[in-house]
């Protein structure tokens, strides 16, 4: 199994909350778009947005109940301009066809003539 570990700071070093922003500036800059599903006004998926948007990335959000305060971070997100992404298909449409083409599983191979592909009798 691979993997990577990226961090500006050493490794063991305290997880602080004041940390939390610089490593989600990493992680959207990495990112070709930032999903928001919930975040309340002051939150760090808030924080992550703003990075987002900074890096040039696309920020979708999945718009939620108004009554709930983690809704509160999506439903303004949008209102400010974020991608509405009620389904993943509307963040797969949105996505840069390179990054489409990548991640779509190749085809499985043909069977041949359909007659043999039956698993009943004639």
């Amino acid at each position: 199994m691979g993997g990577a570990l990226i961090s500006e700071f050493c490794l063991g070093a305290f997880a602080a909350p004041q940390n939390f922003p610089i490593r989600n500036r990493i992680l959207s800059g990495m990112s070709v778009g930032v999903p928001v599903v919930e975040a309340a006004e002051y939150s760090g998926t808030r924080i992550t947005a703003g990075c987002t948007l900074e890096q040039n990335r696309d920020v979708f959000a999945v718009p939620g109940n108004v009554t709930n305060w983690n809704s509160w971070g999506p439903n303004t997100l949008i209102k400010q301009g974020a991608k509405l992404a009620a389904t993943w298909v509307d963040v797969w449409q949105d996505l840069p066809a390179e990054v489409q083409l990548t991640l779509t599983p190749p085809a499985p191979p043909e069977s041949g003539d359909a007659s043999s592909a039956s698993l009943f009798p004639d």
